[in-house]
């Protein structure tokens, strides 16, 4: 005898879902999630680091730079840094920063909007 369901469809699975075309909506959260929780700017050295490793990789094209030894070298040149030198990558952060506290921050109120809301109308409890 044959089982009622095909090989490939799983039995728990209704026959609509397996008809259905792929749902948009996986992309659309993840878009969501992404516009709505900011990510936190890179520190100054790591700016300044990378902005060493493009540099080396634009003079050297054909030759592989090792992680570890690139690392170590970037690392001396910011502790060789005077403060001077190092003002332009903590003013770029110090900028970023400031951006992203108050991305977080408009963030976390259209989240706590839409938690207080979702709660004032299903709840029927009164106010403290």
């Amino acid at each position: 005898s044959q089982p009622s369901h095909p090989e490939s469809t799983p039995p728990l699975v209704s026959s609509q879902a397996t008809t259905a075309p792929p749902s948009p909506h996986k992309d659309l959260l993840s878009e969501i999630n992404t516009l709505t929780t900011p990510q936190r700017p890179c520190s100054a050295y790591l700016a300044f680091a990378r902005e060493q490793l493009h540099n080396a990789r634009k003079l050297n094209p054909s030759r592989p730079i090792e992680a570890s030894a690139f690392g170590l070298i970037a690392a001396r040149q910011w502790l060789a840094m005077t403060d001077d030198q190092r003002a332009p990558y903590i003013e770029a952060f110090d900028a970023k920063m400031e951006e992203y506290r108050m991305l977080k921050a408009a963030s976390m109120m259209m989240t706590g909007m839409a938690d207080t809301t979702a709660c004032s109308s299903s709840s029927g409890s009164k106010p403290l």
